[in-house]
């Protein structure tokens, strides 16, 4: 029993600290790096709104996403796409809920065939 509420007591203690800690000397969040790469079919691009519909997969399996792009770069290959042009968009977590934000696109190079 002792143990236990020594144990607690050093947990508690513990979370107390960190909670102490002065907030200027938290180390500061990094920007949200890209988690993943999305191939597909560029369905509609607007550079104005910073919007990308992408198509992915053939047939019934087929999604479409409309997403959000944001980077110099990104922002640039978006004003050059084409209906129906294959890519390849770097997406990271949104910061305000969006599941995928793109950060690259580039053109998709042809699969390779078996």
């Amino acid at each position: 029993m002792k143990t236990r509420i020594l144990g607690c007591g050093l947990l508690l203690a513990g979370a107390l600290s960190l909670n102490a800690q002065d907030p200027a000397e938290a180390p500061a969040a990094a920007e949200p790096a890209a988690v993943a790469e999305v191939r597909g079919d560029v369905v509609a691009a607007d550079a104005e709104a910073k919007t990308l519909k992408l198509k992915a997969g053939e047939g019934d399996a087929a999604t479409e996403w409309s997403l959000v792009v944001e980077g110099e770069d990104a922002l640039k290959a978006l004003g050059e796409l084409k209906a129906g042009e294959a890519v390849v968009v770097g997406c990271r977590e949104g910061t305000s809920g969006e599941t995928c934000v793109v950060v690259s696109v580039a053109a998709a190079k042809p699969e390779a065939s078996e």
